[in-house]
């Protein structure tokens, strides 16, 4: 039997907002700050990135280990303090699990605390420090991510959201995880994951995928899917309202 661990840390930074996001932030949201195994009864049957990971597992028969689940309402930096703890949450949880063949991770992608301007980055490269070179992460993003090559080294799969407004977190929740039992199943290869950053930070209003410039480059990576070595294509608008230098759109490859 498998054993696969699942967690979520998710957190879009405006780091315009006069409003702070502290550890509180998380607590007070719907979910709070779930931990353990709370993780899977929690989102077992929901249509969420988790509840996408959770039905593959099902179906897959892996024994399943949760971590963490939290996520807060898009504000300014994440204090550094709530950064660290959620991290850690992730991190000993993991550690306690024992081996394990997989990592499945539900990030935002455009998440910035005062101590890690590219939060996803910190997170996966601990967590790959931790895990070792030989077991793969996989992890599903927003859209609106923006996305760093360090965060594209630590991880072997990275799928992103293709609506917006977002309609299918559950969606792209399976296509990860399927992405995993793929390659636990021995049908395909270790895979690696390639970024393109165009110099460019489109506006939010231009990132709906019903029409207009996001339409047809999803059109775009629809067709280079058709290849098959490419096992996703995701088109990252980026998010504006983050203040750092890797700020803004790219192109991310899982082949």
């Amino acid at each position: 039997m498998k054993h696969v661990a699942i967690g979520m840390i998710s957190h879009e930074t405006n780091t315009f907002s006069p409003v702070p996001t502290t550890l509180r932030s998380f607590a007070e949201q719907r979910y709070g700050i779930v931990k353990g195994n709370d993780v899977v009864q929690r989102f077992e049957d929901t249509k969420t990135g988790l509840g996408g990971f959770l039905e593959v597992a099902r179906r897959e028969g892996w024994r399943v280990t949760g971590t963490v689940a939290a996520s807060a309402t898009p504000s300014g930096n994440v204090a550094a303090g709530a950064h660290d703890a959620l991290k850690e949450e992730l991190l000993m949880a993991l550690s306690a699990a024992g081996p394990l063949d997989g990592v499945l991770l539900h990030l935002h992608g455009a998440m910035l605390s005062e101590n890690a301007p590219d939060a996803e980055g910190d997170i996966c490269a601990a967590v790959r420090s931790l895990v070792g070179p030989d077991v793969p992460v996989m992890v599903e993003l927003d859209l609106h991510g923006n996305i760093t090559a360090s965060f594209c080294a630590a991880v072997d799969a990275a799928i992103a959201y293709d609506t917006n407004p977002h309609t299918d977190a559950f969606e792209r929740g399976i296509e990860t995880a399927e992405c995993l039992a793929a390659l636990l199943n021995e049908r395909m290869a270790r895979p690696v994951v390639c970024i393109a950053k165009p110099p460019m930070a489109p506006p939010t209003i231009n990132m709906r995928t019903s029409e207009g410039p996001m339409r047809l480059l999803l059109d775009h990576a629809v067709a280079w899917e058709r290849d098959p070595a490419i096992v996703d294509a995701s088109i990252f608008g980026g998010f504006p309202y983050a203040d750092f230098a890797d700020m803004g759109a790219s192109v991310v490859v899982t082949a």
